[in-house]
């Protein structure tokens, strides 16, 4: 899996996304956080507990390819 930020095609932002450890991002966040946020914006919400756990172990097999920027 892999996520794309269009609007960010400029080298700086390449660079900034290309240092987001998101195993260390994911270490320390919760899914309460996450939940949350999304009151907090006023989304709908999108997603469980489950699928944040699924994405975790994913990340931790390597399963998932990141930095997200694909550009």
């Amino acid at each position: 899996m892999q996520y794309c930020f269009f609007g960010f095609k400029t080298s700086f932002y390449k660079k900034v996304l290309d240092r987001i450890d998101f195993q260390k991002v994911l270490a320390v966040i919760q899914i309460n956080d996450l939940l949350a946020t999304e009151k907090q914006l006023g989304l709908k919400q999108y997603f469980n507990e489950e699928m944040f756990l699924d994405f975790k172990s994913l990340l931790e097999l390597g399963q998932i390819k990141l930095p997200l920027y694909a550009g």
